[in-house]
């Protein structure tokens, strides 16, 4: 239950700084391209309303990180990170990111205080908003990593970062 409050707060309070920076707004939002570690990844369905407000594929993303995603049925999937498995279902009705063997925090629901959540399912992806991929990038999955978007060359950068560990 510790942990649980924890993850929680922890939650709420990356969700408060995010939208409290200021960002330009781009009222309609503009289609953009998606760099993820220094390599333009080919996609559809980046949307960028601000800096600090975006959408993008969640799968295809976490693949250019380097996770594997097993596909079971058009709904449901396995992502492996770093050798800890994850179970995915992208339907409106039960969608759900958790940590196999720990199903207590779903990831895909909207982070306390979210203003700007998204899901959208389509085909083998669902399009998410950024502060919900940061939550399962940084917190779930334990990737250090930034995400920002460039307004003006309307691209969404997921720069991984190095850990004292790996220098």
């Amino acid at each position: 239950m510790k942990k649980l409050l924890c993850k929680m707060i922890c939650c709420l309070l990356v969700t408060i700084s995010l939208v409290s920076v200021g960002c330009n707004i781009l009222e309609k939002g503009e289609s953009g391209a998606l760099v993820v570690a220094d390599k333009q990844i080919d996609v559809q369905g980046v949307t960028i309303y601000g800096e600090n407000h975006f959408e993008l594929p969640l799968v295809v993303t976490l693949e250019a990180v380097g996770c594997v995603v097993e596909w079971t049925d058009e709904e449901n999937a396995t992502v492996t990170w770093n050798g800890q498995k994850y179970t995915l279902n992208i339907s409106e009705d039960r969608r759900c990111f958790s940590k196999v063997g720990d199903d207590t925090i779903n990831y895909l629901l909207a982070a306390p205080g979210s203003t700007n959540y998204h899901f959208k399912p389509i085909e083998n992806d669902v399009i998410i908003d950024n502060l919900t991929f940061r939550l399962i990038l940084r917190e779930m999955m334990g990737i250090p990593a930034n995400l920002y978007a460039d307004c003006e060359s309307l691209t969404v950068y997921v720069e991984i970062l190095h850990t004292a560990e790996e220098e």
